[in-house]
């Protein structure tokens, strides 16, 4: 059975391995949707790294999408710079 495009959070443009391992891993063990890897993720000290201020600033004007959207950009975040170092030759 395939995998659905609409389903896959990350898949390689050109084929490579690398990206390949990578893809594999994002869509697999390490899939940022997965409740488990979210709150590892959160769990990080480094988790909002340099989106801190912005999200300080976005609570302090009360802007939730924008809250939500930096969250999530971290979860992602952090899920791929773990797949790229753990696919790294």
């Amino acid at each position: 059975m395939g995998m659905n495009r609409e389903d896959a959070y990350y898949e390689p443009e050109d084929g490579d391995d690398l990206d390949e391992q990578i893809a594999e891993l994002l869509n697999g063990e390490y899939n940022p949707d997965l409740p488990e890897n979210i709150r590892e993720a959160f769990l990080n000290d480094a988790f909002f790294g340099n989106h801190w201020d912005a999200l300080v600033d976005a609570i302090q004007k009360n802007e939730k999408a924008v809250v939500g959207l930096i969250i999530t950009t971290c979860i992602y975040e952090y899920w791929e710079s773990r797949a790229e170092s753990d696919c790294q030759p």
